[in-house]
């Protein structure tokens, strides 16, 4: 999704000089204005779309985030000079622009996580290696006992060498789950 609005506000400033040599206010002397043609609309778009100028734009906006812990998302000093940028570019090419102010939900996390099991074996688990944080996780401690919910999990190795081993049948994976829908009415 970042990657997508990254290079839609791209486009829309490599595509601003283009834009505007049409949106010029028509000057009052003239017989009147002419609409372009489709191939003059082309010629222009494409002038405006050269693979050069687009990487100039990707190269601000990447810019942006490195000197600022790699991030350009809303609420951060990134983001905060992407905007200034794309309002800059636009106001070059002429266009009126303002910005706008609008609450939204965001999170941060300001803090490191720290996701530990505390019995049967205390063990410490690393964050980003071995879980992650969700976004929008609340903070605190929570205590409890695991509890399997629905939970059928096939025999052990050692058990099913056993049971080969008396000449048993093993059931199958239709069997097994007719056994637990039976366990679960008893």
């Amino acid at each position: 999704m970042r990657k997508a609005l990254v290079v839609l506000l791209t486009l829309v400033a490599s595509a601003a000089p283009t834009a505007t040599a049409f949106a010029q206010k028509p000057d009052p002397s003239a017989a009147g204005p002419k609409a372009p043609t489709a191939s003059q609309v082309s010629n222009l778009l494409q002038e405006g779309l050269r693979t050069t100028a687009i990487f100039k734009h990707l190269d601000a906006f990447q810019s942006f985030a490195d000197n600022n812990g790699d991030t350009r998302t809303s609420g951060t000093k990134g983001y905060d000079q992407s905007a200034s940028y794309v309002v800059k570019q636009l106001k070059t090419y002429g266009f009126d622009v303002e910005r706008q102010k609008f609450d939204f939900d965001a999170f941060f996390q300001d803090a490191p996580s720290a996701f530990e099991q505390t019995a049967p074996t205390p063990t410490t688990y690393v964050e980003d290696t071995e879980f992650t944080t969700m976004e929008f996780s609340g903070s605190g401690d929570v205590t409890a006992e695991l509890i399997a919910v629905d939970l059928t999990l096939p025999p052990s190795a050692e058990a099913q060498l056993e049971q080969r081993l008396r000449g048993g049948r093993l059931p199958g994976k239709r069997e097994r789950r007719h056994r637990a829908d039976a366990a679960r009415y008893v």
